[in-house]
């Protein structure tokens, strides 16, 4: 049976994008309770070259809403970049969640040889078809990025937490947000983090192993 561009594309981003609003949700609730400074929660990052919590929400978030607007021939969603609390990025998933759902199937399916000329921040211009855009930029980068922004608030929480059942249990409550199907585990296996779903430690003495996943195609300035 075919997969249609609408079905792989519009409906996946909502589920994950919800998802991670759930994980912000938990950690604002930890932050509160131990007066951590949102703006040093949302500044960590996996490591030094990486982007910290709140370009990784910003990242999905691009990703999610440029594919679609490209896709549909629609304008861009134009986003704030200047969240600087947990209910600015919450903020931001619920525009972009509005957005996509005001796409309808009949924008997206039949776009895979659709011809799409992305204009880079250096002026460079790269060229997809719809397919190569959504498959092979824009899914990969997106699942990098909210899985990234799980990663972070998982180490935090669960660093500070070291030996608790409730670390266990928020992990537990933020990859069932994440993961919510057996389709999702799979894909989310080839990503190192997938070891801190299942309750080890993640690899960060390689932290772009899920690299894999395609990013890097371009900067999320770019998305």
């Amino acid at each position: 049976m075919p997969v249609s561009m609408y079905t792989v594309s519009i409906p996946i981003f909502i589920r994950h994008l919800s998802g991670l609003n759930t994980v912000l949700d938990k950690a604002a609730a930890w932050a509160a309770a131990r007066k951590v400074n949102e703006a040093d929660f949302l500044n960590m990052r996996l490591s030094p070259d990486m982007f910290n919590l709140a370009r990784q929400v910003r990242a999905a978030t691009d990703h999610a809403a440029n594919a679609a607007a490209r896709l549909a021939g629609k304008g861009l969603l134009k986003l704030a970049n200047d969240e600087t609390t947990i209910a600015q990025l919450k903020d931001r998933i619920g525009k972009t969640i509005e957005y996509l759902k005001g796409v309808r199937p009949s924008e997206i399916d039949g776009t895979e040889d659709k011809d799409i000329t992305i204009t880079l921040a250096n002026g460079q211009t790269r060229q997809f078809t719809g397919q190569s855009l959504l498959l092979g930029n824009s899914l990969p980068n997106f699942w990098f990025h909210t899985t990234t922004a799980y990663d972070i608030v998982d180490r935090r929480v669960r660093h500070a937490w070291f030996g608790s059942g409730n670390s266990a249990k928020l992990r537990r409550e933020c990859a069932a947000a994440i993961v919510s199907s057996n389709s999702d585990a799979r894909n989310a296996r080839s990503c190192s983090t997938w070891r801190a779903w299942r309750g080890h430690s993640p690899n960060t003495s390689h932290p772009q192993r899920c690299g894999s996943f395609g990013v890097g195609a371009f900067s999320p300035g770019d998305a």
